[in-house]
Protein backbone atom coordinates (compact mmCIF):
# COMPACT_ATOMS: atom_id res chain seq x y z
CA UNK A 1 0.00 0.00 0.00
CA UNK A 2 1.29 3.98 -0.79
CA UNK A 3 2.56 5.59 1.78
CA UNK A 4 0.02 8.12 1.66
CA UNK A 5 -2.94 5.74 1.44
CA UNK A 6 -1.61 4.01 4.90
CA UNK A 7 -1.39 7.97 6.38
CA UNK A 8 -5.13 8.62 5.16
CA UNK A 9 -6.33 5.03 6.52
CA UNK A 10 -4.82 5.85 9.85
CA UNK A 11 -5.56 9.45 9.95
CA UNK A 12 -9.18 7.73 9.40
CA UNK A 13 -8.67 5.24 11.89
CA UNK A 14 -7.73 7.52 14.94
CA UNK A 15 -11.20 10.27 13.82
CA UNK A 16 -12.97 6.77 14.49
CA UNK A 17 -11.33 6.52 17.75
CA UNK A 18 -12.40 10.13 18.67
CA UNK A 19 -15.63 11.33 16.83
CA UNK A 20 -18.14 9.08 14.78
CA UNK A 21 -17.39 8.59 11.29
CA UNK A 22 -18.90 10.83 8.51
CA UNK A 23 -20.13 9.70 5.19
CA UNK A 24 -17.51 11.03 3.28
CA UNK A 25 -15.18 8.98 6.37
CA UNK A 26 -16.89 5.91 5.52
CA UNK A 27 -16.71 6.53 1.72
CA UNK A 28 -12.03 6.99 1.76
CA UNK A 29 -12.57 3.44 3.47
CA UNK A 30 -14.42 1.62 0.97
CA UNK A 31 -12.40 0.38 -2.46
CA UNK A 32 -14.04 2.41 -5.17
CA UNK A 33 -13.96 0.83 -8.74
CA UNK A 34 -13.76 4.25 -10.30
CA UNK A 35 -13.45 7.42 -8.98
CA UNK A 36 -14.98 7.87 -5.78
CA UNK A 37 -17.55 10.48 -4.73
CA UNK A 38 -16.19 14.11 -4.82
CA UNK A 39 -16.27 15.61 -1.31
CA UNK A 40 -18.74 18.28 -2.17
CA UNK A 41 -20.98 15.47 -3.40
CA UNK A 42 -21.48 13.79 -0.18
CA UNK A 43 -23.67 16.95 1.84
CA UNK A 44 -26.49 16.39 -0.82
CA UNK A 45 -26.70 12.81 0.36
CA UNK A 46 -26.58 14.01 3.92
CA UNK A 47 -29.22 16.55 3.59
CA UNK A 48 -31.55 13.79 2.13
CA UNK A 49 -30.71 10.97 4.48
CA UNK A 50 -29.51 12.53 7.96
CA UNK A 51 -33.07 13.36 8.69
CA UNK A 52 -34.62 10.12 7.47
CA UNK A 53 -33.06 6.86 9.46
CA UNK A 54 -35.87 4.63 7.57
CA UNK A 55 -35.71 6.02 4.01
CA UNK A 56 -36.60 4.26 1.13
CA UNK A 57 -34.03 4.21 -1.03
CA UNK A 58 -33.10 3.31 -4.46
CA UNK A 59 -29.40 2.45 -5.83
CA UNK A 60 -28.72 2.45 -9.67
CA UNK A 61 -25.85 1.50 -10.82
CA UNK A 62 -23.16 -0.96 -12.40
CA UNK A 63 -19.55 -1.59 -11.10
CA UNK A 64 -20.01 0.81 -8.15
CA UNK A 65 -23.44 -0.67 -6.93
CA UNK A 66 -22.45 -3.01 -4.11
CA UNK A 67 -19.65 0.03 -3.14
CA UNK A 68 -22.67 3.14 -3.13
CA UNK A 69 -25.00 0.53 -1.44
CA UNK A 70 -22.17 -0.57 1.28
CA UNK A 71 -21.40 3.39 1.82
CA UNK A 72 -25.43 3.26 2.61
CA UNK A 73 -25.50 1.04 5.54
CA UNK A 74 -22.44 1.86 6.68
CA UNK A 75 -23.20 6.10 7.27
CA UNK A 76 -27.11 5.40 7.58
CA UNK A 77 -27.85 1.69 9.26
CA UNK A 78 -31.64 1.97 9.04
CA UNK A 79 -31.42 2.38 5.61
CA UNK A 80 -32.32 -0.85 3.10
CA UNK A 81 -31.26 0.22 -0.06
CA UNK A 82 -33.10 -1.75 -3.56
CA UNK A 83 -30.41 -2.51 -5.80
CA UNK A 84 -30.86 -2.49 -9.81
CA UNK A 85 -28.13 -2.72 -11.83
CA UNK A 86 -27.93 -0.72 -15.84
CA UNK A 87 -28.67 -3.79 -17.49
CA UNK A 88 -31.39 -5.35 -15.35
CA UNK A 89 -34.96 -6.28 -17.12
CA UNK A 90 -36.45 -2.92 -17.81
CA UNK A 91 -40.10 -4.52 -16.95
CA UNK A 92 -39.06 -6.38 -14.19
CA UNK A 93 -37.16 -3.33 -12.35
CA UNK A 94 -40.20 -1.13 -13.20
CA UNK A 95 -42.52 -3.67 -11.54
CA UNK A 96 -40.47 -4.19 -8.42
CA UNK A 97 -39.71 -0.55 -7.88
CA UNK A 98 -43.70 -0.20 -7.99
CA UNK A 99 -44.44 -2.49 -5.50
CA UNK A 100 -42.03 -1.34 -3.33
CA UNK A 101 -42.00 2.59 -3.61
CA UNK A 102 -42.17 5.43 -3.59
CA UNK A 103 -39.09 6.31 -2.71
CA UNK A 104 -37.53 9.01 -0.78
CA UNK A 105 -33.87 8.81 -2.73
CA UNK A 106 -33.05 7.44 -6.10
CA UNK A 107 -29.11 7.46 -5.82
CA UNK A 108 -27.43 6.99 -9.22
CA UNK A 109 -24.07 6.32 -9.60
CA UNK A 110 -21.80 7.81 -12.55
CA UNK A 111 -20.24 4.46 -13.57
CA UNK A 112 -21.83 4.21 -17.17
CA UNK A 113 -21.63 5.94 -20.59
CA UNK A 114 -24.43 8.61 -20.91
CA UNK A 115 -26.28 7.12 -22.97
CA UNK A 116 -26.80 4.62 -20.34
CA UNK A 117 -27.63 7.66 -17.14
CA UNK A 118 -29.84 8.77 -19.10
CA UNK A 119 -32.21 6.15 -20.47
CA UNK A 120 -31.95 4.35 -16.79
CA UNK A 121 -33.20 8.06 -15.42
CA UNK A 122 -36.25 7.89 -17.43
CA UNK A 123 -37.21 4.59 -15.65
CA UNK A 124 -35.90 5.30 -12.27
CA UNK A 125 -37.27 9.11 -11.39
CA UNK A 126 -40.61 8.91 -11.25
CA UNK A 127 -41.04 5.88 -8.80
CA UNK A 128 -40.06 8.85 -6.18
CA UNK A 129 -42.35 9.77 -4.03
CA UNK A 130 -43.69 13.26 -3.52
CA UNK A 131 -40.44 15.79 -2.63
CA UNK A 132 -38.22 12.68 -3.09
CA UNK A 133 -35.21 13.33 -4.57
CA UNK A 134 -32.75 12.01 -7.42
CA UNK A 135 -29.15 12.21 -6.69
CA UNK A 136 -26.06 11.39 -8.83
CA UNK A 137 -22.56 12.49 -8.51
CA UNK A 138 -21.75 13.14 -11.86
CA UNK A 139 -23.29 14.13 -15.39
CA UNK A 140 -21.62 12.24 -17.76
CA UNK A 141 -21.18 13.69 -21.21
CA UNK A 142 -21.61 12.29 -24.76
CA UNK A 143 -19.00 12.11 -27.49
CA UNK A 144 -20.18 13.26 -30.93
CA UNK A 145 -18.53 10.00 -32.00
CA UNK A 146 -20.68 8.09 -29.65
CA UNK A 147 -23.73 10.03 -30.67
CA UNK A 148 -23.39 9.46 -34.28
CA UNK A 149 -23.03 5.88 -33.35
CA UNK A 150 -26.08 6.33 -30.99
CA UNK A 151 -28.25 7.62 -33.38
CA UNK A 152 -27.34 5.19 -36.43
CA UNK A 153 -28.23 2.38 -33.54
CA UNK A 154 -31.32 4.15 -32.92
CA UNK A 155 -32.74 4.49 -36.82
CA UNK A 156 -31.77 0.85 -37.25
CA UNK A 157 -33.68 -0.13 -34.46
CA UNK A 158 -36.34 1.69 -35.29
CA UNK A 159 -36.81 0.29 -38.99
CA UNK A 160 -36.30 -2.74 -37.29
CA UNK A 161 -39.61 -2.48 -34.78
CA UNK A 162 -41.61 -1.60 -37.42
CA UNK A 163 -40.64 -4.31 -39.93
CA UNK A 164 -42.01 -6.66 -37.06
CA UNK A 165 -45.21 -4.53 -36.35
CA UNK A 166 -48.36 -7.18 -37.98
CA UNK A 167 -50.62 -5.28 -40.16
CA UNK A 168 -53.81 -4.31 -39.84
CA UNK A 169 -51.94 -2.05 -36.94
CA UNK A 170 -53.62 1.52 -35.33
CA UNK A 171 -51.26 1.74 -31.59
CA UNK A 172 -49.08 4.57 -31.96
CA UNK A 173 -45.98 5.25 -34.07
CA UNK A 174 -42.90 3.91 -32.58
CA UNK A 175 -40.23 6.23 -30.99
CA UNK A 176 -36.16 5.69 -31.30
CA UNK A 177 -34.32 5.32 -28.36
CA UNK A 178 -33.39 8.28 -26.57
CA UNK A 179 -29.83 9.50 -28.31
CA UNK A 180 -28.63 12.49 -26.04
CA UNK A 181 -27.10 13.53 -22.19
CA UNK A 182 -28.80 13.12 -19.12
CA UNK A 183 -28.61 17.07 -18.74
CA UNK A 184 -30.24 17.48 -22.81
CA UNK A 185 -32.98 15.63 -20.77
CA UNK A 186 -33.47 17.81 -17.75
CA UNK A 187 -32.67 21.21 -20.05
CA UNK A 188 -35.30 20.30 -22.46
CA UNK A 189 -38.13 19.76 -19.60
CA UNK A 190 -36.53 22.86 -17.77
CA UNK A 191 -37.22 24.85 -21.35
CA UNK A 192 -40.55 23.39 -21.34
CA UNK A 193 -41.51 24.39 -17.86
CA UNK A 194 -40.12 28.19 -17.99
CA UNK A 195 -42.40 29.20 -21.21
CA UNK A 196 -46.17 29.64 -21.67
CA UNK A 197 -48.15 26.61 -22.02
CA UNK A 198 -48.76 28.47 -26.40
CA UNK A 199 -44.94 27.83 -26.65
CA UNK A 200 -44.36 24.37 -25.20
CA UNK A 201 -43.64 21.73 -27.77
CA UNK A 202 -46.65 19.93 -28.81
CA UNK A 203 -46.10 18.15 -31.83
CA UNK A 204 -42.39 16.48 -31.74
CA UNK A 205 -42.62 13.00 -31.35
CA UNK A 206 -41.50 13.27 -27.32
CA UNK A 207 -43.71 16.37 -26.21
CA UNK A 208 -45.69 14.31 -24.51
CA UNK A 209 -42.72 12.79 -22.07
CA UNK A 210 -40.94 16.19 -22.27
CA UNK A 211 -44.13 18.06 -20.92
CA UNK A 212 -44.42 15.00 -17.86
CA UNK A 213 -40.94 15.43 -16.80
CA UNK A 214 -41.69 19.07 -16.77
CA UNK A 215 -44.24 18.82 -14.36
CA UNK A 216 -42.16 16.69 -12.01
CA UNK A 217 -39.51 19.18 -11.79
CA UNK A 218 -39.77 21.20 -8.76
CA UNK A 219 -35.94 22.52 -7.84
CA UNK A 220 -33.20 21.51 -10.13
CA UNK A 221 -29.43 22.12 -8.54
CA UNK A 222 -26.15 21.14 -9.74
CA UNK A 223 -23.32 21.50 -8.12
CA UNK A 224 -20.16 21.38 -9.91
CA UNK A 225 -21.13 18.06 -12.34
CA UNK A 226 -23.27 16.90 -9.69
CA UNK A 227 -26.89 16.80 -9.83
CA UNK A 228 -30.27 16.72 -7.43
CA UNK A 229 -33.57 16.78 -8.74
CA UNK A 230 -36.92 17.25 -6.37
CA UNK A 231 -39.33 15.46 -7.59
CA UNK A 232 -42.76 17.45 -7.50
CA UNK A 233 -45.55 15.05 -7.23
CA UNK A 234 -46.11 11.52 -7.43
CA UNK A 235 -47.36 9.49 -10.28
CA UNK A 236 -49.00 6.14 -10.74
CA UNK A 237 -46.93 2.94 -12.79
CA UNK A 238 -48.68 1.77 -16.18
CA UNK A 239 -49.00 -1.75 -16.54
CA UNK A 240 -48.71 -3.98 -19.01
CA UNK A 241 -50.65 -7.72 -19.47
CA UNK A 242 -47.28 -9.33 -17.89
CA UNK A 243 -46.47 -6.60 -15.52
CA UNK A 244 -49.86 -6.75 -13.97
CA UNK A 245 -49.79 -10.50 -13.63
CA UNK A 246 -46.66 -9.88 -11.48
CA UNK A 247 -48.14 -7.11 -9.45
CA UNK A 248 -51.36 -9.08 -8.53
CA UNK A 249 -49.19 -12.16 -7.59
CA UNK A 250 -47.30 -9.83 -5.22
CA UNK A 251 -50.42 -7.96 -3.83
CA UNK A 252 -53.22 -10.20 -3.79
CA UNK A 253 -55.04 -7.57 -2.15
CA UNK A 254 -55.36 -5.59 -5.22
CA UNK A 255 -57.20 -8.24 -7.28
CA UNK A 256 -57.40 -11.44 -9.36
CA UNK A 257 -57.10 -13.28 -12.28
CA UNK A 258 -60.86 -14.78 -12.87
CA UNK A 259 -59.65 -16.56 -15.71
CA UNK A 260 -57.08 -16.90 -18.74
CA UNK A 261 -56.80 -18.06 -22.42
CA UNK A 262 -53.16 -19.44 -23.30
CA UNK A 263 -52.06 -17.82 -26.28
CA UNK A 264 -52.45 -19.11 -29.56
CA UNK A 265 -52.40 -18.73 -33.10
CA UNK A 266 -55.18 -18.10 -35.62
CA UNK A 267 -54.65 -19.81 -39.03
CA UNK A 268 -56.94 -18.52 -41.90
CA UNK A 269 -59.15 -20.92 -43.28
CA UNK A 270 -59.87 -19.76 -46.59
CA UNK A 271 -57.88 -18.81 -49.62
CA UNK A 272 -57.63 -15.24 -50.08
CA UNK A 273 -56.99 -13.86 -53.98
CA UNK A 274 -56.20 -10.06 -54.80
CA UNK A 275 -54.84 -8.90 -57.38
CA UNK A 276 -51.91 -6.55 -55.49
CA UNK A 277 -48.38 -6.74 -55.80
CA UNK A 278 -48.55 -7.40 -52.03
CA UNK A 279 -51.27 -6.98 -49.22
CA UNK A 280 -49.60 -5.77 -45.82
CA UNK A 281 -53.13 -5.92 -44.13
CA UNK A 282 -53.48 -9.50 -45.05
CA UNK A 283 -51.59 -12.33 -42.25
CA UNK A 284 -52.45 -16.16 -43.01
CA UNK A 285 -51.55 -16.51 -39.51
CA UNK A 286 -52.36 -14.58 -36.16
CA UNK A 287 -50.36 -14.88 -32.64
CA UNK A 288 -53.55 -14.20 -29.93
CA UNK A 289 -51.31 -13.45 -26.88
CA UNK A 290 -52.82 -14.38 -23.59
CA UNK A 291 -56.27 -13.12 -22.50
CA UNK A 292 -56.86 -12.65 -19.03
CA UNK A 293 -60.57 -11.72 -17.18
CA UNK A 294 -59.05 -9.86 -13.54
CA UNK A 295 -61.60 -8.87 -10.73
CA UNK A 296 -59.64 -5.69 -9.17
CA UNK A 297 -60.58 -4.67 -5.36
CA UNK A 298 -62.07 -1.23 -5.17
CA UNK A 299 -60.43 0.29 -8.21
CA UNK A 300 -61.22 3.43 -9.20
CA UNK A 301 -62.63 3.95 -12.54
CA UNK A 302 -62.59 7.34 -14.37
CA UNK A 303 -63.68 8.70 -17.28
CA UNK A 304 -62.26 7.55 -20.76
CA UNK A 305 -62.26 3.18 -19.24
CA UNK A 306 -59.17 4.74 -16.91
CA UNK A 307 -58.84 1.86 -13.95
CA UNK A 308 -56.47 2.66 -11.47
CA UNK A 309 -55.81 1.39 -7.53
CA UNK A 310 -52.58 1.18 -5.33
CA UNK A 311 -50.56 3.37 -7.07
CA UNK A 312 -50.98 1.40 -11.00
CA UNK A 313 -52.75 2.11 -13.93
CA UNK A 314 -54.11 -1.21 -14.80
CA UNK A 315 -53.93 -2.90 -18.40
CA UNK A 316 -57.77 -2.50 -18.73
CA UNK A 317 -57.47 1.07 -19.69
CA UNK A 318 -56.38 0.89 -22.87
CA UNK A 319 -57.60 0.57 -26.06
CA UNK A 320 -54.03 -0.79 -27.75
CA UNK A 321 -52.77 -2.66 -24.41
CA UNK A 322 -50.50 -4.38 -26.25
CA UNK A 323 -48.82 -1.46 -28.32
CA UNK A 324 -45.31 -0.01 -27.65
CA UNK A 325 -46.49 3.11 -26.12
CA UNK A 326 -49.59 2.98 -23.65
CA UNK A 327 -51.35 5.86 -24.77
CA UNK A 328 -54.89 6.98 -23.73
CA UNK A 329 -56.06 10.95 -23.94
CA UNK A 330 -57.90 11.08 -20.92
CA UNK A 331 -54.76 11.08 -19.01
CA UNK A 332 -51.46 12.97 -18.61
CA UNK A 333 -47.95 11.47 -19.22
CA UNK A 334 -45.57 11.42 -16.87
CA UNK A 335 -43.12 9.23 -18.19
CA UNK A 336 -42.45 6.76 -20.75
CA UNK A 337 -44.30 4.05 -18.17
CA UNK A 338 -46.40 6.91 -15.77
CA UNK A 339 -48.86 9.26 -15.71
CA UNK A 340 -51.93 10.41 -14.02
CA UNK A 341 -55.75 11.46 -14.18
CA UNK A 342 -56.02 14.93 -15.73
CA UNK A 343 -58.26 15.57 -12.78
CA UNK A 344 -58.54 15.42 -8.42
CA UNK A 345 -59.58 11.74 -8.29
CA UNK A 346 -59.39 12.02 -4.58
CA UNK A 347 -63.40 12.25 -4.05
CA UNK A 348 -64.59 9.50 -6.67
CA UNK A 349 -68.39 10.50 -6.04
CA UNK A 350 -67.07 13.94 -8.16
CA UNK A 351 -65.58 11.88 -11.32
CA UNK A 352 -67.91 11.39 -14.38
CA UNK A 353 -69.17 7.67 -15.08
CA UNK A 354 -72.01 8.09 -17.17
CA UNK A 355 -74.70 5.38 -16.65
CA UNK A 356 -74.07 5.02 -13.13
CA UNK A 357 -74.27 8.37 -11.21
CA UNK A 358 -77.80 8.33 -10.96
CA UNK A 359 -77.66 5.09 -8.69
CA UNK A 360 -76.70 4.37 -4.99
CA UNK A 361 -73.67 2.52 -4.00
CA UNK A 362 -75.55 -0.45 -3.36
CA UNK A 363 -77.32 -0.41 -6.84
CA UNK A 364 -73.81 0.49 -8.60
CA UNK A 365 -72.24 -2.81 -6.85
CA UNK A 366 -75.42 -4.46 -8.09
CA UNK A 367 -75.64 -3.38 -11.42
CA UNK A 368 -71.62 -3.45 -12.32
CA UNK A 369 -72.01 -6.97 -10.82
CA UNK A 370 -74.69 -7.53 -13.40
CA UNK A 371 -73.04 -6.15 -16.50
CA UNK A 372 -69.64 -7.61 -15.70
CA UNK A 373 -71.24 -11.04 -15.71
CA UNK A 374 -73.13 -10.37 -18.86
CA UNK A 375 -69.71 -9.11 -20.67
CA UNK A 376 -67.69 -12.23 -19.31
CA UNK A 377 -70.68 -14.66 -20.62
CA UNK A 378 -70.49 -12.44 -24.21
CA UNK A 379 -66.80 -13.02 -24.29
CA UNK A 380 -67.14 -16.82 -23.41
CA UNK A 381 -69.28 -17.61 -25.62
CA UNK A 382 -67.04 -16.29 -28.67
CA UNK A 383 -63.50 -17.32 -27.31
CA UNK A 384 -64.97 -20.57 -26.33
CA UNK A 385 -64.03 -20.04 -22.18
CA UNK A 386 -67.77 -21.19 -20.16
CA UNK A 387 -65.69 -21.29 -17.29
CA UNK A 388 -65.23 -17.49 -17.43
CA UNK A 389 -68.95 -16.92 -17.25
CA UNK A 390 -69.76 -19.38 -14.28
CA UNK A 391 -66.54 -17.90 -11.87
CA UNK A 392 -66.70 -13.90 -13.12
CA UNK A 393 -67.83 -11.93 -10.12
CA UNK A 394 -71.58 -10.74 -9.69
Amino acid sequence: MPPLERLRRRRTADQHDSAPLTPYDHAQQLDWPGEPPRKRFLPMLRKVLDDRPDARVVVVGGAELETWAELIRRAWPGVDPVLVRHDDDPSEVHVRLALAGPFDLVLHAADSTALTQARTFQRVFFHLRDGGAYLTPALLPLAESEAVRARADAAAGLRAAQASRPWPNEDAAFLPAWVGELWDLVSDAQRARIRPPEERPQTTPRAAEVRGLARHLADVEVHGVSLRITNARGTDAKLREVQADAVLRERPDLGREVESLAPTELRASAAYEHNLAGDPYYAPTMRVPKLTLREYAGPLVSRGQVVTSGGFVWPDTYRHHLADHLHSRFVEESGPSFWHLRRDSSRAEDLPVSGYEQLGPDAVTRQLGHDLSATAAEISAVLGAPAVATRAPR
